[in-house]
């Protein structure tokens, strides 16, 4: 049987531009074409698959997720409260509804999470995907009542009102008590007023170490 010639093509089976081809050197050629044209394409498919979950990752990002990547990778961060507050530092801890960040001055800031304006990373730090999950399942109401068994004295900051300054000696369901250095009466505080509490020691409370 005579095989097929195609019209128009400079090469009958069997040969190439340069001169015939047995069938174990078609075979060589034939298979490198393939290997070619199927690493190209997992090229090809590989890029398509990395854009592809890196914008899933995106896409499930939340505020809580891209707070958690920044704690754990350690980086100075800039957060900017509702009231116009801004602390440098770095975030030491996550919880479910708040941050506990440890400032350049060393002085430690508990932030409620709805208070937040933003947060802004150093020039040049690599970007993340915020799709962490926390390892911190703590609320902010817990965290204070954590840090109430110490003690501290701390200046607890309302929206939209004026700082108080005091010894920490409890907090309820839903408010924080405060015993003022001036006469050591009390201030109650609702506590989802308080937007951010700062520690007035220098050095981090062990429960946060």
């Amino acid at each position: 049987m005579v095989a097929p010639v195609i019209e128009g093509s400079d090469t009958s089976p069997g040969t190439s531009p340069s001169g015939p081809l047995g069938g174990g050197a078609r075979f060589v050629a034939d298979l490198e074409a393939w290997l070619a044209t199927a690493t190209a394409d997992s090229g090809v498919d590989g890029r398509r698959r990395e854009r592809w979950l890196r914008v899933q990752a995106e896409e499930e990002a939340t505020m809580v997720g891209v707070l958690a990547d920044l704690a754990e990778r350690i980086q100075p961060v800039a957060v900017a409260t509702r009231a116009g507050h801004r602390h440098r530092g770095q975030l030491r801890l996550v919880g479910s509804d708040f941050v506990v960040l440890v400032t350049e001055q060393r002085t430690t800031v508990i932030v409620r999470l709805e208070a937040i304006a933003h947060v802004r990373t150093a020039p040049g730090a690599p970007a993340i995907t915020g799709d962490r999950t926390l390892r911190l399942e703590v609320r902010w109401a817990d965290a204070l009542r954590v840090l109430a068994a110490e003690r501290p004295t701390v200046q607890a900051v309302p929206s939209g009102g004026e700082p108080c300054r005091g010894e920490l000696r409890g907090v309820g369901t839903d408010v924080l008590m405060l015993r003022l250095p001036s006469d050591r009466s009390r201030i109650y505080l609702p506590l989802a007023a308080v937007d951010e509490v700062v520690i007035a020691d220098a050095t981090v409370p062990d429960a946060f170490a």
